[in-house]
């Protein structure tokens, strides 16, 4: 199932409510707000940044799972795609910068109760095992096998 690609305009940046402009990511992310729904808008400003969109078309395009938020639309452009999301509030558990790292989130997510930690790293690894190569199959280690139904069982 491919992600939808409309030739609508991209929202646009000056209507943006926040923007996320020194990312590492190599990418411009901005939220705006059209119709009374929120979205985040991802673009590309370098050509790793471009890559990465390129790759985030290929998984989208082929995995859906709850725990990885695909977007809603592309839009093809002479820098790469465009990448339209619903726009979800929250925080980030690592927020990395080209001015470093914000770890408030992951901070807050490690005093949660263990039950919500496990369903989260539960989801979190089943989102990984469905991105992983066949070659790196968790079936040819027993202890990495013992992963897939205790992501807290001590593993590593």
């Amino acid at each position: 199932m491919s992600v939808p690609a409309r030739r609508l305009p991209v929202p646009s940046i000056e209507s943006a409510f926040v923007v996320f402009d020194a990312q590492d990511s190599g990418c411009l992310s901005y939220g705006v707000e059209e119709a009374g729904r929120r979205w985040l808008v991802k673009t590309a400003t370098t050509a790793k940044g471009r890559a990465s969109l390129d790759r985030a078309c290929t998984v989208h395009a082929a995995i859906r799972r709850p725990a990885i938020v695909g977007p809603t639309w592309t839009v093809p452009g002479e820098a790469g795609p465009t990448l339209i999301y619903p726009w979800y509030d929250g925080s980030l558990l690592n927020h990395a910068t080209v001015h470093g790292t914000d770890r408030a989130g992951l901070t807050r997510f490690q005093r949660l109760p263990v039950p919500q930690v496990e369903e989260a790293l539960d989801a979190i690894l089943d989102a990984h095992l469905a991105i992983m190569p066949p070659a790196w199959s968790l079936s040819t280690s027993t202890t990495a096998a013992s992963c897939t139904t205790s992501p807290l069982a001590g593993c590593g």
